[in-house]
């Protein structure tokens, strides 16, 4: 909350009860990201570590195990929705499945 409204878009910050739009750097200043994760001052977005997820890198995704890569074929652990984000041609739970495409 920002005095009695909250903050329309996500570029935005509260000072002194008003919000105002905020440069990349100044945006990952002010919202530090926790467990390792690092800010990109570009899309103003966490890049958490493995195993980490949430806007701030505040959730742990048992998941997402930090000892072994759950997801297969260069598939992505989503910690914060616990699933595999797959590569292209591949799907399923943990990216096992290949998918196979059919000549017309």
């Amino acid at each position: 909350k920002c005095g009695e409204q909250q903050c329309q878009y996500p570029e935005q910050v509260c000072l002194a009860d008003s919000c105002v739009n905020v440069t990349g750097e100044l945006y990952c200043l002010l919202h530090e990201c926790q467990h390792g994760g690092t800010c990109d001052i570009i899309t103003r977005q966490c890049l958490c570590e493995k195993g980490f997820g949430g806007l701030k890198c505040e959730l742990k995704s048992l998941f997402c195990d930090e000892t072994k890569n759950v997801c297969q074929n260069n598939g992505t652990c989503l910690a914060t929705q616990s699933r595999c984000l797959c590569t292209n041609y591949f799907t399923g739970k943990y990216c096992e499945i290949y998918l196979q495409f059919k000549k017309h």
